[in-house]
């Protein structure tokens, strides 16, 4: 599901490239404003576990913030 916000797009499906980015909208063009190398492999097994109930933690780097 894209969702929208104001000017911002959060592609979780891949629509508009990679999964999981978020794009600027400019018109009729979308910019990417999401960093390169988000999401990293742990934050790709958190949002795409389909279990009700799922804990992400751990000491640093792990990109919980």
């Amino acid at each position: 599901m894209v969702q929208t916000a104001s000017q911002y797009v959060f592609d979780e499906r891949g629509d508009y490239g990679p999964a999981w980015q978020v794009y600027k909208r400019q018109g009729t063009r979308l910019t990417k404003v999401t960093p390169d190398g988000f999401p990293h492999k742990h934050q790709l097994e958190y949002f795409q576990s389909t279990k009700p109930f799922t804990l992400f933690g751990g000491m640093r780097g792990n990109g919980k913030t």
